[in-house]
């Protein structure tokens, strides 16, 4: 059996991987993000850390030899994902419609993309004019549906 520093450093590898070259709007390396996300979601636990790392893993990687829900099995076993194909929009969904309301259903995706969509908000102010209303309606109605959802 793994221990949990051994999985979070696979964890980031993996995470590394998928995300090399990728910048976020800022023309950050994307690699920051999601290890702010897992830094925001550690002190609950290993499994919410190690999502963290690879919430956006699947969707932004097309490589199956460095990520795909397989692997992800395989690797960390089927709690963790489960939480990272909970985290990932699908082809064709609709945000709001679809995907968050099915990653509601994930206890460990729900927390993780609430702190990926503070994390978002939390630099939302150095975007252009457009991009902070169109981000803050879309990133607002999802925290609505996750606060909405916590409180049930």
């Amino acid at each position: 059996m793994s221990k949990p520093a051994d999985l979070i450093a696979k964890a980031e590898r993996i995470a590394r991987a998928a995300h090399a070259g990728q910048v976020d709007k800022l023309g950050v390396d994307y690699f920051n993000h999601v290890r702010s996300v897992a830094d925001a979601v550690a002190h609950l636990g290993t499994e919410y850390e190690i999502v963290g790392l690879l919430h956006d893993s699947l969707e932004d990687c097309n490589d199956p030899k460095i990520v795909s829900p397989d692997l992800l099995n395989e690797e960390f076993g089927p709690t963790i994902a489960a939480a990272v194909d909970a985290m990932t929009k699908r082809t064709g969904e609709h945000y709001t419609l679809d995907y968050i309301p099915r990653l509601l259903l994930n206890t460990i995706a729900r927390a993780v993309k609430h702190a990926d969509l503070a994390h978002n908000l939390s630099r939302i102010s150095q975007l252009d004019p457009a991009q902070q209303n169109r981000l803050r309606t879309k990133y607002g109605a999802a925290l609505n549906m996750l606060n909405s959802a916590g409180q049930r």
